[in-house]
């Protein structure tokens, strides 16, 4: 139920990366997944993906084995730039969803890549609402709790707002 991407890589070794790397908790990380292992890897189209170090927590020496161990914590850069910003605005005469993807397009810059056509549901009736100064991140999941679907089988406000492989999603729980 996370709105944007995160992780942790716990990483044990014995020359120093963390070092060499000055990995101090501002860099770029570069993730891309194959199936299967050795000679018989086969990798993943368009799986690569870039995400922010935000953190380098966990540290542990082992001096009698000549090794240490951290954790990497990572996220979204999405989520990097959501926390500087917050969004004031008025929407007149505007559907949720419509409110939603102007939030995601113009506030946070989202990349058109991470937000098909498809991934805005678009919710019934025209509102006309105040955003007051939330993050925009805190906006869209505050927007999901009035949106309704504009299909017959939605009783009631049951939207989410969340980030998958495919990117930014604001669909009903059905």
């Amino acid at each position: 139920y996370n709105n944007t991407v995160s992780g942790k890589i716990v990483l044990s070794e014995g020359v120093g990366v963390i070092l060499m790397a000055s990995l101090k908790g501002s860099e770029l990380i570069e993730l891309e997944f194959t199936k299967g292992t050795g000679g018989n890897a086969i990798s993943v189209a368009g799986s690569a993906k870039y995400f922010n170090i935000f953190s380098v927590s966990e540290r542990h020496f082992d001096i009698s084995n000549n090794y240490e161990s951290y954790v990497i914590n990572f996220c979204s850069e999405d989520l990097m730039l959501a926390e500087r910003y917050r969004v004031s605005k008025s929407y007149v005469g505007k559907k949720i969803s419509e409110i939603a993807d102007d939030i995601l397009r113009n506030k946070l810059k989202v990349n058109t890549k991470k937000l098909p056509a498809e991934c805005i549901e678009e919710t019934k009736g025209i509102t006309s609402i105040i955003v007051p100064n939330f993050k925009p991140l805190e906006a869209l999941n505050w927007l999901s709790t009035m949106a309704i679907s504009n299909k017959q089988y939605t009783v009631g406000a049951s939207y989410l707002f969340y980030e998958n492989k495919n990117g930014y999603n604001f669909h009903p729980l059905l």
